[in-house]
């Protein structure tokens, strides 16, 4: 059997390969968009693949942010107190 810090170790290899590894996607954009990604490979000197993933790690990224933002707002004061979970544990055994 595989001790935690080894399967912690294998799982943390993994997600590092799978961030290193790279798939090829076809992708169909606007053409203002297209002329947008081609002014931006003039600018940065970067290819249109290294600009789609910035971008999309971007919105990625905020994505993340706003459903952290939401998780954060959550509020807990409806829940049953001690008493209650206790009734519904033993009305549920």
């Amino acid at each position: 059997m595989l001790s935690l810090s080894t399967m912690v170790g294998l799982k943390y290899t993994t997600k590092l390969r799978d961030m290193i590894t790279k798939k090829k996607i076809s992708v169909t954009i606007s053409s203002i968009l297209c002329r947008e990604l081609e002014e931006s490979v003039e600018l940065t000197g970067l290819n249109k693949s290294s600009i789609v993933e910035l971008a999309l790690k971007s919105y990625l990224a905020d994505r993340l942010e706003d459903e952290a933002r939401q998780i954060a707002s959550i509020k807990f004061n409806d829940l049953p107190s001690e008493e209650d979970w206790l009734i519904l544990q033993n009305e549920a055994n």
